[in-house]
């Protein structure tokens, strides 16, 4: 029958001489630094399948962020207060098609997230009433919906058709 020593947190199983000297020279090592808080966040889907221009892109992220600060301020002042004393960060990802930005808006709602999506005037580049990118959050990557945290990044300029 093995006997077992407690060394800081862990359980050391003792059997013979060697390792009831290991057991007594065991050191329980904490982390270096602190230990780092998740971040609220809030994400960007841009449709990857239409061809927008970058300064089309620019404005329709700056509508989507600037409705859903709004937004948030007005209906939940506290999360808006905590999210810009946390410097405010922001993450743009990529959506295949419509449905997708669909879906990301949906699974945002569904989560309690916040979110607006951006439907085109038609003024310019595209018809009027497309829907190109939902902007959601804030919230901690850890509190997405499943479909929402596997969104890979929007990472080259490829991804956007550029004109």
């Amino acid at each position: 029958m093995a006997d077992f020593a407690a060394c800081g947190n862990r359980l050391v199983r003792l059997s013979g001489s060697q390792n009831i000297e290991r057991a007594a020279r065991f050191e329980l090592h904490e982390p270096a630094g602190p230990v780092e808080k998740p971040e609220l966040k809030m994400w960007l889907a841009v449709r990857t399948d239409l061809e927008l221009s970058r300064g089309k892109l620019a404005v329709q992220a700056m509508h989507a962020a600037g409705w859903l600060h709004l937004i948030v301020a007005q209906d939940r002042p506290d999360l808006m207060r905590e999210y810009i004393d946390s410097a405010t960060p922001k993450v743009a990802v990529g959506v295949g098609s419509a449905a997708a930005l669909d879906r990301a808006e949906r699974e945002a709602k569904a989560a309690g997230i916040p979110c607006f999506a951006v439907a085109d005037a038609g003024r310019t580049e595209i018809a009027s009433g497309t829907r190109t990118v939902c902007m959601f959050g804030p919230a901690y990557r850890d509190d997405l919906p499943e479909y929402l945290r596997r969104l890979r990044l929007l990472t080259s300029q490829r991804e956007v058709t550029q004109r």
